[in-house]
């Protein structure tokens, strides 16, 4: 009997080991490439732009800083305050986020769903986004090469 709960014991660890087991996004990742299905010039060349990404991932928060033309820090929490959500499915991070903008003088919202995951030998980013437009969805997948960290 002790024997055959030691082994329960040992099935069930190595389960939730490997249940909690995520891929770690953190370090510089240099854009590779970018495709697109979008008639949104705009923001086409303001993603091709954002050649560099610095990632800090904890248990708490995602940290991105975009380096381009210009740098931008975002930060995004676990606890879903904010218009942000972002949760784990199976190894891959789903972020959901609005994002306020003013175009043309007038305010604009985007909607932008982005999919996270990383190739099996850890070196390949693929960022797989959807953001809502007034002109209608622009979807793109963006890829991106582990870096020196």
């Amino acid at each position: 009997m002790v024997i055959m709960q030691a082994i329960l014991f040992a099935v069930i660890a190595q389960g939730a080991t490997v249940a909690v087991a995520r891929p770690d996004f953190t370090g510089t990742w240099d854009l590779s490439d970018v495709r697109t299905r979008s008639s949104n010039a705009q923001l086409t060349k303001q993603l091709a732009t954002e050649k560099l990404l610095t990632i800090r991932l904890t248990a708490q928060e995602l940290s991105i800083s975009r380096q381009g033309p210009a740098k931008m820090i975002e930060r995004y929490t676990f606890d879903g305050k904010g218009n942000t959500n972002i949760t784990w499915v199976g190894e891959k991070l789903s972020l959901s986020r609005g994002i306020d903008v003013t175009m043309d003088k007038k305010p604009t919202r985007f909607d932008a769903k982005e999919v996270w995951s990383l190739s099996d030998d850890q070196k390949t980013l693929t960022i797989d986004m959807t953001v809502s437009t007034p002109e209608g969805n622009a979807i793109y997948r963006l890829a991106y090469t582990k870096g020196a960290s």
